[in-house]
């Protein structure tokens, strides 16, 4: 990483500068003004020291790169990552100071309506058209829905709206998740996984869905390293629960865990053909990808 003070940042973030090691390039941020959008307008703060280093694990196409903003307030931070051609911001995290006040209570939040005024920003930010009642979640603690008594400082409103849609498809693979603090309103945390534009128009020839299960057989046929030994297989009722989407080339039980996501210029109509599999005596839901036109296996994965 390599770290600026507030007077040179501007600076720094339109040329390549040289990172510590030799021949190592600090990637830039090709679209200032937008990255500035954000964390002043949608974040609301403001930015005092910035520093800026690779990332190597996404989805978005293009790459991104990882922001870090100091806000000149101790250890409060906000991580961003960005795509490394569009400048967007995809995600941005916002380390707030926690408070050893421990007598407010979840039933202290601010209310849903206030949360979403926050939640607003980042809807506008994006171009999108989303309503309070396009999302799921609600008050939340660690993962599950708050309890009235749980510590207010521990609790969010969570916004979450995933799948996205592109004409009506729905997107595998895209969310648009936001946290509000439920103690001040103020922004926690964005994720935004975009629909990446699938290649050319809608199918005219179409394999249909039996022939889709049948080459999801022959998938689970293959030896598949993760789903060895679990007894992966179609339900009796597949026909039934197969599914039109837009899908990415990506297989989820094929990859590496440890290897970086890779990006995604275009994705695939395809039929989403469910299946099951055991492990430690709990049953396991996946999906499996055939492309509509073509019949050729595009990916899998798991629905979230």
């Amino acid at each position: 990483m390599c770290r600026i003070g507030i007077a040179g940042y501007c600076i720094f973030l339109l040329c390549s500068v040289s990172a510590a090691a030799p021949g190592t390039d600090v990637p830039t941020i090709k679209n200032f003004a937008k990255f500035e959008e954000f964390a002043e307008k949608v974040m609301q703060i403001r930015i005092q020291s910035i520093s800026v280093g690779n990332e190597q694990s996404s989805t978005i196409p293009c790459g991104t790169i990882r922001v870090t903003v100091n806000k000149g307030m101790g250890d409060e931070k906000c991580d961003f990552t960005l795509g490394e051609k569009d400048g967007f911001v995809y995600s941005a995290f916002h380390s707030l100071e926690y408070s050893e006040d421990s007598t407010r209570k979840a039933s202290d939040a601010v209310s849903k309506e206030r949360a979403f005024e926050a939640v607003k920003r980042v809807i506008k930010y994006y171009n999108l058209a989303f309503r309070a009642e396009d999302f799921r979640g609600g008050l939340a603690n660690m993962g599950r829905m708050a309890d009235p008594n749980d510590n207010l400082e521990d609790c969010w409103w969570e916004f979450i709206r995933s799948p996205l849609y592109w004409n009506n498809w729905p997107c595998r693979g895209t969310r648009l998740s936001v946290h509000v603090s439920a103690a001040s309103g103020i922004l926690v945390s964005v994720i935004y996984e975009p629909v990446i534009l699938p290649r050319g128009p809608e199918p005219t020839q179409d394999i249909g869905p039996a022939a889709a299960i049948e080459r999801a057989k022959e998938w689970l046929k293959r030896p598949i390293f993760y789903l060895s030994g679990k007894n992966a297989r179609l339900q009796p009722e597949v026909g039934k629960q197969v599914k039109k989407v837009i899908a990415l080339p990506f297989s989820m039980f094929e990859s590496n865990p440890t290897a970086p996501m890779p990006c995604f210029e275009e994705s695939f109509y395809c039929w989403e053909v469910p299946f099951v599999y055991t492990e430690h005596d709990h049953v396991f839901d996946g999906v499996i990808w055939i492309d509509m036109s073509t019949g050729a296996f595009i990916g899998s994965g798991e629905v979230r």
